[in-house]
């Protein structure tokens, strides 16, 4: 099995009965992130087996924050070690919650070559509102203004790859 298959058994187990703000399953999220990531990958060219790692972090790129699977648990199923790196530069650490911190996880996961393309699909996603099913709240609005901050980090982050 490849990397991105064995993520996604474990990410569909993991987030089987949780359901986004919208009230969709979660799972379409992380579905959604891998596809997108995969498409621009192979787009960009690279080689296919950063394509399956990119998968595989997209894939799972939620699961220790939302699910209470540990890096151990990854690597005990097979997940490469750079894989869960990947996992891990996308997970929120003590301290990386709160509006005023945001930024800071956000410099830390552009950091990581897979993490930061990861994020760019993620953040994407997470800023069509159209997924909530209700207008959107002040929360809401507040919550989009930071990830368009993100988002501008993670793609400088991109576009200065192999520079």
């Amino acid at each position: 099995m490849t990397q991105a298959q064995i993520a996604e058994q474990i990410a569909r187990a993991g987030h089987a009965d949780q359901t986004d703000r919208g009230g969709h399953p979660y799972i379409e999220h992380p579905a959604h992130v891998a596809a997108e990531v995969i498409r621009r990958a192979q787009a960009d060219g690279l080689p296919a087996e950063t394509v399956d790692k990119l998968a595989a972090v997209a894939w799972l790129h939620d699961t220790i924050e939302d699910t209470g699977a540990t890096p151990d648990d990854l690597r005990a199923a097979g997940i490469d070690e750079e894989v869960v790196q990947g996992v891990l530069g996308m997970t929120k650490q003590e301290g990386d919650h709160g509006p005023d911190r945001y930024l800071d996880y956000v410099r830390r996961v552009a950091t990581n070559p897979l993490s930061r393309r990861v994020k760019q699909c993620d953040l994407e996603h997470n800023m069509d509102l159209s997924r909530l099913g209700h207008e959107p709240t002040q929360a809401d609005l507040d919550r989009l203004t930071r990830y368009r901050q993100a988002h501008q980090i993670v793609t400088d982050a991109i576009s200065h790859e192999g520079r």
